[in-house]
């Protein structure tokens, strides 16, 4: 049997303990989003970010409207404790440190989902002028790599506006 500590409500839906790990364009979104839902919500956070999350909480700006939701920010994990769900958003170069700390955010029933974000070999793909042609190779993905893992990619069209408040809609 696997632990968890989900709130079962009358009508069926399930509340969790979410964690974003990466609070940036993809961590926001989907942190604002959950929180929206009523998920209880926090995140691991540094520097601008993390200031912006404890005064304002997440914030998601969309064409129609703002999201803005209640978030627990910390930069040390062992202050949030376990959690029923840990969306890791950081970049590539962030993962180490992300795995060296994250433990403290871990129960027995935790799922991790990685939404790592990042720009891609084919980031100047369609850009004209001087930005034609250019290829990021730099990032040791190829061509063959990516269509082999097109089935788990989301495109999205998201951006970090400010310090804790992302800005967009998924593609």
């Amino acid at each position: 049997m696997i632990a968890t500590s989900f709130l079962f409500l009358p009508s069926g839906r399930i509340l969790m303990k979410v964690c974003i790990y990466g609070a940036g364009a993809i961590g926001g979104f989907l942190g604002a989003r959950l929180g929206a839902q009523g998920h209880a919500l926090c995140a691991v956070a540094r520097g601008a970010t993390l200031a912006a999350l404890k005064a304002r909480g997440m914030r998601l700006r969309l064409a129609d409207r703002e999201i803005q939701v209640p978030v627990a920010a910390s930069d040390d994990p062992a202050a949030l404790g376990p959690q029923d769900l840990v969306i890791v958003a950081v970049k590539g170069p962030g993962l180490p440190d992300v795995a060296a700390r994250i433990a403290p955010l871990l129960g027995t029933g935790t799922l991790v989902l990685t939404a790592m974000n990042g720009v891609p070999w084919w980031f100047f793909s369609g850009m004209p002028g001087s930005c034609a042609g250019l290829k990021l190779a730099s990032l040791g993905v190829g061509r063959d790599q990516i269509r082999a893992a097109l089935d788990q990619i989301s495109f999205s069209s998201i951006a970090r506006s400010s310090p804790g408040c992302s800005q967009g809609s998924p593609a």
